[in-house]
């Protein structure tokens, strides 16, 4: 396999561009830029499931499951509740 390197830019509007040189062909710098998509998509995804898992309970909200869906979507259900899960 060739050599060659990559380099993102954002623009004054905030628009990424990948720029590559040396031996990348097109199909491998989409194969390269979808990639680093997908990794930051489940960067983000992290925080902010970690977010809420902080944030619910000041907002009387508890965890009562997490499931991870097919397409690697996280399903959380809440409860609705002032004195924790096991209030009654």
């Amino acid at each position: 396999m060739g050599r060659g390197t990559g380099r993102f830019t954002r623009d004054a509007d905030g628009v990424w561009s990948a720029h590559f040189t040396g031996e990348v062909d097109e199909s491998r710098a989409v194969e390269i830029v979808r990639a680093v998509d997908t990794g930051y998509g489940h960067q983000v995804q992290r925080a902010v499931l970690d977010r809420l898992r902080e944030r619910a309970p000041a907002a009387g909200l508890w965890l009562e499951s997490e499931t991870t869906t097919e397409d690697d979507g996280v399903r959380l259900v809440f409860a609705v509740g002032r004195d924790g899960p096991h209030a009654g």
